[in-house]
């Protein structure tokens, strides 16, 4: 089976192409398409150029092994190597909260649930 190209955005494209005198660098490799786009999406919002390379579709065995899980790296994410360092802390500050479950959800503020906020949805 043929891995998927890489995967960046048009703005970490940009960049790369700025720093084309970096080497890429792995700095994380993901087991499932759930932490490698949760990982790649705070490395993108602290503005660190990152491109994603998928070494298998998350469906590639799902029509031949319905209920099956896979094993393995699902992805790497690399980034240039001047920018190593600063991937390397954010990614430990995000496993970290996220193993401590301190995650919020995004535009909530701290101590609000996710029923707070704006009340769509809710009865008057």
């Amino acid at each position: 089976m043929c891995a998927a190209p890489p995967v960046a955005s048009v703005g970490a494209i940009r960049e790369m192409s700025n720093l084309s005198h970096d080497a890429l660098v792995v700095v994380y490799e993901a087991a499932d398409h759930f932490m490698s786009w949760a990982v790649k999406q705070q490395l993108e919002e602290a503005g660190v150029p990152v491109v994603e390379h998928v070494d298998r579709s998350p469906y590639a065995y799902d029509w031949a092994f319905p209920g099956s899980v896979l094993f393995g790296r699902y992805s790497r994410l690399l980034t240039p190597e001047s920018r190593v360092a600063q991937a390397r802390s954010i990614i430990a500050d995000f496993l970290a909260a996220y193993e401590r479950g301190d995650l919020e959800l995004p535009g909530k503020g701290a101590g609000e649930s996710p029923q707070d906020g704006d009340g769509a949805g809710q009865e008057k």
